[in-house]
């Protein structure tokens, strides 16, 4: 979701910019979603009566409302793409290979460059949709085989947690009935999710993070650890984290199935956490990490404060990153050393469409990848979302490189070593929300 999508209105994200702004300055402000009228980022209209202190359910990292099952296609998409390299419009013998560089899903823009089973279009690898028709997918990851994913749900129906091959396939629902289902992570064989609920809507409390055992993840989640409407999941230092919106805190979950506060801050949103610190942003709104051993005054402000929403977290060895949209409108994607984080990197500059709604962020070895969720006619997306990706120390003189476009309100976003995954909400009436991937450029 948007900055905190998928609890945030029923079905994620989808709202207009300017109506997604005032409702999260109403939201850190006065904390009650009833209050305005829009779905945002952090407001979520059927969210509930809220927590004792009169706070919305809000939620992130994977959101959606209700519907079951989902299901999906293997195939390319009919969105363009820019992950190639050649522009060339003849049959081309490049590097050793004999091949039409425009067209050949394996030596697409050059030679060796396969598609992952897209098409190629003017040396160019188009998106694959992996799973289709799913009611607000997000939350997303992957292992060396599967896609796994989370489901918010739709208007009419609960959560799903569910999981499609890589390589395209039938998708397979792993748990369904699930209370708005969001962020997802998997070691080995164990599959680990958020889940949203209120302890105070008569009853039984299933907010938390779960997890179930691969591959069939047969019979009742078991909760790993208790939160009211939690968000985001992560793994690190052999334990889980999780951020609780509705609790206003980042917890570690506990042997016992409950949960450890490691910092409070208002509604946490995305998450990322290393051997030292967790990074979150939340909704006062910015970016903050805390030393995971607690102690006072351990909230840090590693981001900029002028956000109007903010997105996810990434990480690696060195740097930290995160997506947000300031309060001119603008969206920015930065990434910052983690041992000076004024040492900042912005990415979204020089192409169209890089700094409109910023959302998702990952990054490998070298590069930076992000989704936009694009622009919006009332609350509907008008399909303009787009994938991009940058060289991790800065973009080239021409800005960043566009990967996929024509998207339904994209989200959540994973990379492993050949291809970009990441969820699409689709629009908050139906579901029509995706999964989809394409190859690394």
């Amino acid at each position: 979701m948007r900055g905190d999508r998928g609890a945030i209105f029923p079905y994620p994200l989808k709202t207009m910019r300017a109506a997604r702004l005032l409702a999260v300055l109403a939201g850190s402000l006065l904390g009650c979603s009833a209050l305005i009228g829009v779905k945002d980022i952090y407001l979520d209209a059927d969210a509930g009566p809220g927590g004792e202190d009169g706070s919305s359910g809000s939620s992130g990292s994977s959101g959606s409302s209700g519907s079951s099952g989902s299901s999906g296609s293997s195939g390319s998409s009919g969105s363009s793409g820019s992950s190639g390299s050649s522009s060339g419009d003849a049959q081309a013998d490049t590097g050793g290979c004999a091949a039409d560089l425009q067209r050949s899903a394996q030596n697409c823009g050059r030679c060796g460059h396969d598609c992952q089973g897209g098409t190629c279009t003017g040396g160019k690898c188009d998106p694959v949709t992996l799973a289709s028709t799913v009611a607000n997918p997000d939350g997303i990851t992957t292992d060396a085989t599967n896609v796994y994913y989370t489901a918010y749900g739709g208007p009419s129906g609960a959560g799903i947690v569910a999981m499609v091959p890589k390589a395209g396939g039938t998708p397979k629902t792993l748990q369904s009935a699930q209370t708005k289902a969001q962020g997802v992570q998997v070691e080995g064989t164990t599959l680990y999710w958020t889940n949203g609920d209120f302890p105070f809507d008569g009853a039984s409390y299933k907010g938390g993070a779960w997890k179930c055992t691969l591959p069939a993840c047969a019979g009742a989640p078991v909760l790993v650890g208790s939160g009211d409407w939690p968000i985001n999941v992560q793994l690190a230092n052999g334990q889980v984290y999780f951020s609780a919106n509705n609790n206003s805190t980042v917890n570690v979950a506990l042997p016992d199935a409950g949960s450890k506060v490691i910092a409070t801050t208002n509604k946490p949103f995305g998450l990322g956490v290393d051997a030292t610190h967790a990074y979150y942003t939340s909704s006062q709104p910015n970016l903050y990490r805390s030393a995971l051993d607690g102690g006072v005054n351990n909230e840090e402000a590693v981001g900029p404060l002028n956000a109007s929403f903010v997105g996810y977290v990434a990480l690696d060895a060195t740097r930290f990153y995160w997506a947000y949209t300031d309060t001119t409108n603008s969206g920015h994607v930065f990434s910052a050393t983690k041992a000076d984080p004024s040492n900042r990197v912005d990415y979204t500059t020089g192409a169209a469409g890089s700094a409109i709604g910023p959302v998702g962020v990952a990054a490998d070895a070298t590069n930076v990848y992000w989704t936009t969720d694009g622009t919006f006619t009332g609350n509907t997306p008008n399909v303009d979302g787009k994938v991009f990706t940058c060289p991790i120390a800065g973009c080239a003189a021409g800005g960043p490189i566009q990967l996929a476009d024509k998207l339904n309100a994209s989200g959540p976003i994973t990379v492993d070593a050949n291809a970009v995954y990441w969820c699409e909400y689709g629009d908050n009436a139906s579901p029509t929300g995706k999964i989809r991937k394409v190859a690394k450029p």
